[in-house]
């Protein structure tokens, strides 16, 4: 009875931190979004600040993953990244002639929250898909509606500054009265890979899960719906991020393989029906529940390096947005050509799942 007395507490403490990440998420991704669009974008420095912003924030937590894993105060950096958050808007009001300034404190700030955060979720969840989509979704709606904001002066920016220091003192108290100690739980450090299948197939489950998380970043930032405008633009970030959400659930429920085949196939056949506004919102829909899956899966294969698998993961998102921001890829057809690109993440995602360690659900 004692023992299941303590696996009970032990899973109210872990959904109340999930609960409190996945807040904090939302309320970090609102800020960095009202302060990219209201502070960064109408300076003199618009293009640079945005290329610095996102890699900081994505780029920056692969390096910065290991040091948040060797650290083993995952709260702590999670805190610390709301922090810096907070003073980013702090710089951007007061300091709006250096604009850097802030862009750097707001995208090492991102990170550190992603870090913190995910590495929690990641230590806590186990086998479990669920939690990761948990957490993950709510920064889309929280990017989404900052910057729908986009604060220009310090009343329009109160909001955002105000729930960013909630969010880090909260994190904080939680983490000192449910577990006693800012220290976490991580694995020692450690690059050893799990290759239960052979370095071959291993090493190409690493390089098939970073291609499909950049091939993923790059058709969401090159879609481009003729209908995409008033309130289906509120649909669409729905659907993101209720994707990122249902996938992880649906992992769960019948297996990360078969949810890869079925969510994909769904996703190809929608896209291609991009002038029907229902058909397109299903592609986005389905097309966006991979991501908890890669994101378990690299974990599973780097388990003692979590905050670099991490950070290598959103690095790829990065890359999937230079062609874009560069316009080094030409526009693609709506149509088929995202139907393709469906098709080869899925071509990618299956043998990288494939590869994984023993355990995997279903």
């Amino acid at each position: 009875m004692q023992s299941d007395t303590h696996v009970n507490a032990l899973s109210e403490a872990f959904f109340g931190q999930l609960a409190l990440y996945s807040v904090a998420h939302f309320c970090v991704d609102f800020a960095c979004g009202a302060l990219v669009a209201g502070m960064v974008w109408p300076s003199d420095y618009a293009y640079a600040g945005v290329i610095l912003y996102n890699g900081l924030a994505f780029a920056g937590q692969m390096p910065l993953g290991i040091w948040a894993d060797k650290f083993n105060r995952n709260a702590l950096v999670a805190a610390m990244g709301c922090a810096l958050v907070f003073l980013g808007l702090i710089a951007g009001l007061c300091l709006p002639e250096v604009i850097l300034i802030s862009v750097i404190l707001a995208g090492v700030g991102n990170a550190f929250f992603h870090l913190g955060g995910g590495i929690d979720v990641l230590n806590s969840s186990g086998e479990r898909l669920g939690p990761l989509g948990i957490f993950v979704s709510p920064g889309a709606l929280g990017l989404f509606l900052g910057i729908s904001l986009a604060p220009g002066d310090l009343t329009e920016a109160l909001l955002p500054m105000i729930l960013n220091v909630l969010c880090a003192v909260g994190i904080l108290i939680y983490q000192l009265k449910v577990f006693h100690s800012l220290k976490s739980q991580n694995e020692p450090l450690s690059f050893a890979l799990q290759k239960p299948k052979g370095m071959g197939l291993c090493l190409y489950a690493l390089l098939g899960l970073f291609l499909v998380v950049a091939l993923r970043s790059y058709v969401g930032f090159a879609l481009s719906f003729s209908w995409k405008t008033g309130v289906w633009v509120t649909v669409l970030t729905v659907a993101l991020v209720a994707g990122k959400r249902l996938g992880g659930l649906l992992s769960d429920w019948i297996g990360l393989q078969k949810t890869a085949i079925a969510t994909l196939a769904i996703a190809a056949l929608a896209f291609l029906f991009p002038d029907v506004p229902a058909m397109g919102t299903l592609a986005v829909l389905f097309f966006n529940m991979t991501m908890p899956m890669t994101l378990w899966a690299l974990t599973r294969i780097m388990s003692g390096a979590r905050g670099f698998a991490f950070g290598t993961l959103t690095c790829a998102l990065y890359v999937g947005w230079l062609p874009i921001a560069f316009k080094w890829a030409p526009k693609l057809q709506m149509g088929a050509p995202f139907a393709v690109l469906t098709i080869v993440s899925l071509a990618l995602l299956i043998p990288a799942l494939a590869a994984c360690p023993k355990g995997s659900p279903k």
